[in-house]
């Protein structure tokens, strides 16, 4: 949980980047969320989690992919969501932490983050 609250907390913060009206600087945030983002995935790959989780993490792997895709769509064209919903990969977050027993200190998010969450 804790890489997913470092995550959550880099999202965060590249939001405002990802906001704003300057090209330049959503880039640097588009940037910066997919690097936290990628620190979270390999987390996620490294858990040595019972067999009745493994199917969480994969969900919340393969979700996170789709939202990195989106960032990179966003990047390049500003074209913003078009894979999935991202609070599917919250919720597979949040089965995930049920099944190994670890709560978040950012979950439920209190706003959507980025603009992947809510566009």
């Amino acid at each position: 949980m804790a890489a997913y609250d470092t995550l959550v907390t880099a999202t965060f913060r590249a939001s405002a980047m990802e906001n704003s009206t300057n090209p330049s600087r959503v880039r640097r945030g588009v940037e910066a969320e997919l690097a936290a983002r990628e620190t979270f995935d390999a987390a996620v790959r490294s858990l040595s989690a019972p067999s009745s989780a493994k199917r969480d993490a994969v969900t919340v792997e393969s979700d996170d992919r789709l939202i990195e895709s989106d960032l990179r769509g966003l990047s390049a064209t500003a074209k913003g969501i078009t894979n999935r919903d991202p609070l599917d990969f919250y919720l597979a977050v949040d089965a995930l932490a049920g099944e190994l027993g670890v709560e978040s200190t950012t979950w439920p998010p209190v706003t959507p983050a980025g603009p992947t969450a809510g566009d």
